[in-house]
């Protein structure tokens, strides 16, 4: 969720029992009917305003961190594609870095990446990417974005059948584990806790709980949204928590390094909900910090 100048979208939702039935009989191997119905989010009712924990900032899905990694079942040949390819070059083409994945080992190559592919391949090399143009995406991202890809059938599986119940969170890709997860506002009813699990395709399913909703925080972005023309500094970009915690504003540096602290205040006064001011000169969050 991300606003930016005065567009603003606020969710609505509608799905039926029987589109909800067929992502949980699907997904879970259960048949769960749930009365669809269409249903509005009452602003006043999400509005529960809290003190600003001191130093509040995103959680960054710390929980999900916390959770080890499944082993790779093929390491030890991994290691030994990535040891023999590591410094690989050819006519117009080299290696810049490898990184071993649920895909198999991932090549960096800078130049002919299409000779690059034909070279590679046959010594044990999944796959082959050039280095992105954007400074930001690094080769990490480049990999995680290889091994989301086959989660996103699920992921948008889910997303038709969940969005805009009551409870909404979000549904979101963990390439490094193998995972889908779906963030619903506690308490999580039990059709939705009956999605976790490992489906028969090897994609895992885990359901946390969120502090807020989609809608929470689409109600609270828009309280600021709507007040940003009363406030004595420019908001220059309103985002979300990624695990839900809360919101992220992104205001001018010079304001930020002198009272971030006031201000993160009076946002979450007329947010009703945690907020973290952050650096941002429009280039992005923390670009100018």
């Amino acid at each position: 969720m991300q606003f930016q100048g005065k567009r603003l979208t606020v969710l609505r939702g509608v799905v039926g029992a029987a589109a909800l039935a067929a992502v949980l009989g699907t997904t879970a191997g259960c048949g769960v009917a749930v009365a669809g119905a269409a249903w509005r989010e009452d602003p006043a009712a999400s509005r529960q305003v809290e003190q600003n924990p001191v130093g509040f900032s995103c959680a960054a899905m710390q929980r999900w961190d916390a959770q080890p990694s499944p082993e790779l079942p093929d390491r030890d040949e991994q290691d030994r594609i990535e040891e023999a390819v590591a410094q690989a070059s050819g006519p117009g083409w080299r290696v810049l870095a490898t990184m071993s994945t649920h895909l198999g080992v991932v090549a960096l190559v800078d130049g002919d990446v299409t000779a690059a592919r034909g070279a590679l391949a046959p010594r044990g090399v999944a796959r082959v990417v050039r280095p992105s143009r954007r400074p930001d995406v690094t080769f990490v991202d480049q990999v995680d974005a290889l091994q989301a890809a086959p989660l996103g059938p699920v992921v948008r599986r889910l997303e038709r059948g969940l969005r805009g119940r009551p409870g909404w969170g979000d549904v979101t890709p963990w390439a490094e584990k193998e995972a889908v997860v779906i963030q619903w506002k506690a308490p999580v009813p039990k059709y939705v806790r009956a999605l976790a699990g490992r489906l028969p395709d090897g994609v895992n399913v885990a359901v946390l709980e969120a502090r807020f909703s989609q809608v929470d925080l689409l109600w609270a972005a828009r309280r600021i949204h709507g007040a940003a023309d009363t406030l004595d500094a420019k908001v220059v970009r309103i985002g979300q928590c990624d695990d839900l915690s809360g919101l992220r504003v992104g205001m001018p540096p010079e304001e930020v390094r002198v009272r971030r602290d006031e201000l993160a205040a009076e946002l979450t006064h007329l947010a009703g909900l945690p907020v973290e001011v952050v650096a941002d000169d429009g280039r992005g969050p923390g670009a100018a910090a």
